[in-house]
């Protein structure tokens, strides 16, 4: 295929060909059609030789960084990306190749400005964007997405679904990836609501020429913009949010955290003042002060004789199952013993429940006997640093009267004494304990200094009129654990402490007209929504997984279903079959499902695969969906890989039971053509029936 003169030129200048390079497009003709015959090594030598001819022209240096790459030479590629950015600083190819030379050498944040730049570069030179700055901005998010920068990764998946729909099926995967990390807080995998930014007419300047660099991409002029405005007004809280929202999405977590706080002071808005200090702690390491080191401390011991079956004697010993093909932490034999360590004796064998805020399980132990080139050692992991006086006190009531051996320390980060325990306390706790527990503990809390409420406790800060919104902020925070006891006991504190949240929103805006964030917008009643908010909170709540606000603008969107894109109607109506209740309920949305996927003329199989998977039908009703799922709907590829799963899920299950019935004495019954032997009923119960060929 001979190259196209009137393409843009693959340097990114914004020209065409014929008029960028006019005396060298014959010789890019040359290179392209080695690329095609996948003739890299050729290629990158044509290169080269131009190169020593012409090294000024950036159009061969964008090969060369390519072609180095397809050749296998990571060396070659970066020093040649080196090069190209130091000729040529503000080409926005040269520029994206920096990026990629960041993201996959560096810590990736530090190519955020690098991108923002080449996409400025480009705006300058009024070119669309080269394929190589595409690459390089994909790269950088899936980066961002493997190293947990979720805030920073999430704004570009947005700001890409913006500008470059056509990579639609590329972001939606890692934007589902973001968004189901449920390890991360609901309003960090967020998409940023408020995007694009819609300016009012009225809008004041500042305004509107941060809202235009936030939109394109340009995060750092945007910050710019935003401190002068601070500078002029610093009461107006609309440019704190933003500055602390485009900080967050720069990765820059302190001056984010900072600026949400001074927002949250300023603005006349409840819901958001508390959401953003929720945020801004999210943020920070030690937003309670209550975080400790997570250790690891191990002993060596030169005479570990009876330490093994000390351990074993002691009531706060755990011992756990244990692989025996397992390595140890240091790659080396596995451990001889692997037990818990429990911060009082067991009484019973239930798992003992906190009393105060702390983790009721002091330490993981791991014993190691010796070794013929190593001491004995007792290795304990998951050790808070108040508890390692602890642990000193039991390796040495161990060790009777020998000398205790100092250990070797390792931190491992900081973790929070509350998260911990509560985290605990769901892992553990029988569910009727839930609630009594969780009271408890609270109330220990309660009278706690919190060093987000400036050192005073929970109970005092209820009474302080400018301590308030922190207070409920954080027991707002405390519901990402997901627990309805523990949101039943947070009520409870509420309700006492005269903190319930006043009437509903009548709006999903907040300053300057932008949409609030995912948990302020589930205060409004969805009927108030416009059709274009609903559908996005619709979507955005079943991406994240936040189900009671996913299912209330779901049950809207269903309402609406005339007047919203078909997807989001599909997906509402999916939601509503997964949370159906009872099985009236799960045909009626099935039935209607259906009438609105033939309608527009969509696959509809799936909404009968999840009124099955909602197990509201009864058995005889179970019976027909799955023939009818079979039947009528097996071509779709959804469900027929589910209905091969399931096959191989029942053939598993069959070898399992004829493996466990051969092991097992032979018991009459009736006979069957396949050799198999139906049990004999019990005396009382109504006999088997016979076995009918076909209806096994």
């Amino acid at each position: 295929m001979s190259l196209d003169v009137y393409s843009y030129c693959p340097a990114g200048t914004g020209k065409k060909i014929k008029f960028c390079c006019p005396n060298n497009w014959q010789d890019l003709e040359k290179i392209s059609r080695l690329i095609e015959g996948e003739q890299f090594r050729a290629a990158l030598q044509l290169v080269d030789q131009l190169l020593a001819k012409q090294p000024d022209r950036a159009c061969l240096w964008t090969y060369k960084t390519v072609l180095e790459r397809a050749s296998g030479n990571l060396t070659g590629a970066l020093a040649a990306a080196d090069e190209f950015h130091a000729r040529f600083p503000d080409n926005p190819v040269a520029l994206a190749e920096r990026v990629i030379t960041l993201a996959l050498q560096d810590d990736p944040r530090t190519a955020l400005p690098i991108l923002e730049q080449s996409l400025h570069a480009s705006v300058s030179a009024k070119a669309p964007l080269a394929p190589r700055q595409i690459e390089a901005m994909l790269l950088l998010m899936r980066r961002l997405t493997e190293l947990g920068e979720v805030p920073s990764a999430m704004y570009w998946i947005t700001w890409v679904e913006m500008h470059i729909p056509s990579l639609g099926r590329e972001i939606l995967a890692l934007k589902r990836q973001l968004t189901g990390n449920v390890e991360q807080p609901l309003l960090l995998r967020e998409p940023p609501a408020f995007l694009p930014i819609r300016v009012p007419e009225d809008a004041a300047p500042e305004y509107r020429a941060a809202a235009a660099a936030v939109n394109g991409g340009r995060l750092t002029e945007a910050r710019r913009v935003l401190r002068d405005w601070i500078q002029a007004k610093p009461e107006a809280a609309l440019p704190w949010y933003l500055l602390g929202m485009c900080s967050l999405w720069q990765a820059d977590y302190v001056t984010a955290g900072e600026s949400l706080l001074r927002y949250s002071d300023l603005t006349t808005d409840e819901d958001m003042a508390v959401t953003a200090k929720i945020l801004s702690y999210q943020l920070k390491k030690d937003p309670w002060g209550d975080a400790e080191d997570n250790l690891e401390l191990t002993y060596a011991l030169p005479d570990p004789a009876g330490v093994k079956d000390a351990i074993l004697s002691d009531r706060r010993i755990k011992v756990l199952d244990r692989d025996a093909a397992a390595a140890g932490p240091d790659g080396g034999p596995p451990p001889e013993l692997v037990a818990i360590v429990f911060r009082r004796e067991l009484e019973s064998t239930e798992w003992p429940l906190p009393t105060d805020l702390k983790h009721e399980i002091v330490a993981i132990l791991a014993y190691f006997g010796r070794q013929t080139d190593r001491d004995a050692r007792l290795h304990f992991s998951s050790v808070s640093s108040s508890d390692a006086s602890l642990v000193e006190d039991l390796v040495r009531q161990w060790l009777g009267d020998r000398e205790l051996p100092a250990p070797s320390r390792v931190v491992h980060g900081r973790r929070s004494q509350l998260v911990s325990a509560f985290s605990y306390v769901l892992q553990t706790a029988p569910q009727e304990k839930l609630v009594e527990t969780f009271r408890r503990l609270l109330q220990v809390w309660a009278d706690r200094p919190n060093k987000a409420l400036d050192d005073r406790t929970p109970r005092q800060a209820a009474s302080e009129p400018d301590k308030r919104r922190a207070l409920k902020a954080l027991i707002e925070w405390m519901r990402e654990f997901d627990s309805p006891e523990l949101d039943e006991v947070l009520n409870e504190l509420k309700a006492e402490w005269n903190l319930q949240d006043g009437v509903p929103r009548s709006s999903a805006l907040m300053e300057g007209n932008l949409r609030v964030p995912l948990p302020v917008a589930a205060r409004v009643d969805p009927a108030a929504l416009s059709d274009d908010d609903l559908a996005a909170y619709c979507y955005d709540a079943i991406l994240l997984g936040a189900s009671e606000a996913a299912r209330r603008f779901a049950e809207e969107a269903t309402a609406r279903r005339e007047r919203l894109p078909v997807e989001i109607v599909l997906e509402a109506y999916r939601l509503l079959l997964q949370q159906a209740e009872n099985a009236e309920t799960g045909r009626r949305l099935r039935d209607e499902a259906v009438a609105f996927a033939e309608e527009h003329k969509v696959p509809h199989g799936l909404f009968h695969l999840e009124l099955l998977r909602s197990r509201s039908l009864e058995d005889g009703e179970t019976q027909a969906e799955l023939e009818h799922l079979a039947g009528q709907h097996g071509d779709e590829p959804i469900i027929r890989e589910w209905l091969q799963s399931l096959l191989q899920a029942l053939a598993s299950r069959s070898r399992d039971w004829e493996a466990g019935r051969a092991a097992s004495p032979e018991s009459p019954g009736l006979w069957t053509p396949d050799g198999e032997t139906a049990p004999v009923a019990p005396p009382g119960e109504s006999k088997p029936k016979l076995w009918i060929p076909g209806q096994d």
